[in-house]
């Protein structure tokens, strides 16, 4: 079972309205044939719009909060950024190479 922070449970709740309000958007269009209201299908069709803009504005802001805290924590020594692949010698920085498993004979 994974985790879910706080941004993603909202993003999951977002997506849930989303995914319902289509689903009321569809079933009008589906039941266009014997009752149409050109108020009621717009009213529907904003309110969707609504919420596929909040949900997108709500996931990009979590996502520039995520990138501002990251680079303010790099300048804090928390993520100190990655040196030069040349610098870390030909192993990569992982120390020494490890030694083959024995075999059994």
């Amino acid at each position: 079972m994974t985790k879910v922070n706080f941004g993603g449970l909202k993003q999951k709740l977002l997506a849930s309205i989303v995914a319902i309000s289509a689903i009321q958007v569809l079933k009008a269009f589906m039941n266009m044939d014997t009752v149409f209201d050109a108020q009621k299908m717009g009213w529907l069709v904003g309110v969707h719009l609504v919420f596929v803009v909040s949900a997108a504005v709500l996931a990009l802001s979590d996502r520039w909060a995520v990138a501002t805290t990251a680079a303010s924590r790099v300048g804090k020594g928390a993520l100190a950024p990655c040196p030069p692949s040349g610098a870390l010698g030909r192993n990569g920085g992982h120390g020494a190479k490890r030694a083959p498993l024995p075999t059994r004979s």
